[in-house]
């Protein structure tokens, strides 16, 4: 689904898992915080989300060159949006300045956005194992067959 951005448009499809608390993303094209902003928000007005979701954003197939008060403002949402539940984000991404501006991005979140734990793959595999571990650690066990998901599709 489209989402314009000013100068850009990213366009995105997820779907969310209630019975796993995982939403999956997929986003292409020109990424502007802004855009990211937008489908957060979308994803956060689903009847089916749920502050506690993890989720597996892929992001191979889109591109940006952020600057540094564009990382702030995502981070500045993140910090106003990310609750006290503990949420893993995984990105996996394809190296370049996208994957250069998300590393920034994790830097600088950490502080104020102390739930949120935020890494970067570069193939969802890695990302899931990631998810699992954590959740294995933290006593939420995500299952390890692959199921259809029980899911919105957006």
């Amino acid at each position: 689904m489209p989402t314009a951005t000013g100068d850009s448009t990213v366009e995105s499809k997820y779907v969310i898992d209630a019975g796993k608390r995982l939403i999956h993303v997929r986003v292409w094209g020109e990424m502007r915080a802004q855009g990211l902003i937008a489908l957060m928000r979308r994803i956060g007005s689903d009847p089916l989300y749920r502050p506690d979701m993890d989720a597996i954003v892929d992001l191979r197939e889109a591109h940006g060159d952020w600057d540094y008060s564009e990382i702030q403002r995502l981070r500045d949402f993140l910090a106003r949006a990310a609750g006290s539940e503990r949420r893993l984000w995984a990105g996996v991404m394809s190296p370049g300045p996208l994957a250069a501006a998300a590393r920034m991005l994790i830097v600088i979140s950490e502080p104020v956005a102390p739930g949120l734990q935020m890494q970067l793959f570069d193939e969802p595999r890695s990302a899931v194992r990631w998810i699992r571990a954590s959740r294995r650690v933290h006593g939420a066990f995500l299952p390890h067959r692959a199921e259809q998901p029980s899911a919105s599709v957006r």
